[in-house]
């Protein structure tokens, strides 16, 4: 009841809201943060973040406000931290006394070297399916995405559309000052390439019973952008910030994902088929070689590649047992696998003949080399791959040694979050 009633508050706040006075929607964004804080919602970052996208920070809610929500979303730096390591920053603020932290790039199990995302111990022998959908026409590119996604969703199978999204300005016009638009960006930090989720709410990372393995920070694009174009030795930034709608123009408003209603009288008219969802996607940024380590989501996915290139590697949920997953949802590590496909860094394999097969870890399962599907990315690619699939994506590079993806979240065919 709480949040209907501040959800309509907020409706007739921007109603009422004259030019140039975004601060007048805070009080209405303090009770909808507020009431998804009590109820622990999920939805919570999601809603930080389009609160964020009508210009409202964290200082602007009232100190109620504040006091509810600041401990369950990410801590917005400042500018005085711009030179300083996240991580240690993060460390001298009393909101975080207490709690334990990823331990250093030259503490971990990794030893002193960095591990290569791109290294597995094994090739896969297989491909993801992949159907051509670049043509001259756009209403012909939309129909050869629609058709490899009905085929896929029924088939329950990852399918690449290539060159879905050949023609979009985006790109060719992206770049880092696309980034610096965004008022607010989370950002995952670690201090290795490898940046896994950790819900950092939880209670046994809130008191120091785990070290989470990657933490958020919420930077403001500029800030986001810069530490990007020159990353630190001692930790890794990976934007993972909510899409303003204005960007989406650049995408074409990814109409090969809208209604299959767009029948030939409508295009007749000139009737402009509207977008399956009212959500936005989710922008994923990095520097080469970072990664997030094996996992699967709970929900459908879609990851669309927009500058650089990106590698995937998946496993049907078949394979899911010889890959450990962490099946408790309950758990801040939820749906992360145990299982270690990567090879461990150059210089590292144990004694004897020198060889990728050699390596200083228990031997994986037949499950884990027969199933893995492979697939690279190119900008203007899009794949579509179903819940329960564990994955391990990395950066390859390309786009100016900028890597920029967009995902989305389905169910039964529809669009249902980022």
């Amino acid at each position: 009841g709480d949040l209907a009633g501040a959800l309509g508050a907020l409706d007739a706040a921007r109603s009422a809201l004259a030019p140039d006075d975004a601060t007048a929607l805070a009080p209405a964004w303090a009770a909808i943060l507020a009431a998804l804080a009590r109820g622990a919602s999920p939805a919570l970052l999601y809603f930080y973040e389009i609160m964020t996208h009508d210009g409202i920070a964290l200082r602007d809610l009232g100190a109620g406000a504040r006091t509810v929500v600041e401990p369950l979303l990410p801590p917005e730096l400042d500018a005085e931290t711009s030179n300083d390591s996240i991580l240690a920053t993060l460390r001298q603020m009393p909101r975080f006394a207490g709690r334990a932290w990823p331990p250093d790039n030259n503490d971990d199990e990794c030893g002193h070297a960095e591990r290569d995302g791109s290294r597995l111990r094994f090739e896969p022998r297989r491909s993801v399916r992949e159907v051509c959908c670049r043509s001259s026409s756009s209403d012909a590119t939309h129909d050869a995405a629609a058709a490899a996604l009905a085929a896929a969703r029924q088939a329950r199978e990852p399918v690449v559309l290539r060159g879905v999204g050949a023609e979009w300005r985006a790109t060719s016009t992206w770049s880092l000052d696309t980034l610096r638009s965004l008022r607010v960006a989370v950002c995952r930090v670690a201090p290795s390439h490898a940046v896994p989720f950790c819900r950092e709410s939880h209670a046994l990372v809130r008191t120091g019973r785990i070290a989470p393995p990657s933490v958020a920070v919420a930077l403001d694009g500029h800030e986001m952008a810069r530490r990007l174009d020159s990353p630190r030795r001692d930790e890794t930034v990976y934007a993972q910030a909510l899409a303003p709608r204005r960007l989406l123009a650049d995408l074409d408003d990814l109409a090969y994902l809208s209604p299959h209603d767009r029948t030939t009288q409508a295009r007749e008219v000139g009737v402009q088929p509207r977008p399956a969802f009212g959500h936005l996607p989710r922008i994923w940024a990095s520097r080469p070689h970072t990664y997030s380590p094996l996992h699967y989501d709970a929900q459908d996915s879609h990851l669309i590649q927009v500058l650089g290139t990106k590698r995937l590697v998946l496993w049907p949920p078949s394979a899911l047992p010889a890959l450990d997953p962490i099946d408790d949802p309950a758990d801040p590590l939820a749906r992360r696998c145990r299982v270690d496909v990567l090879l461990p860094p150059r210089g590292e394999q144990t004694e004897g003949p020198s060889s990728s097969s050699d390596v200083a870890a228990p031997a994986l399962d037949r499950a884990v080399v027969e199933t893995a599907l492979d697939t690279v990315l190119e900008p203007g690619d899009a794949i579509w791959f179903p819940s329960r699939w564990a994955h391990h994506t990395v950066a390859l590079g390309g786009g100016g040694d900028l890597s920029i993806s967009l995902s989305l979240r389905e169910q039964d065919g529809t669009i249902v979050g980022a």
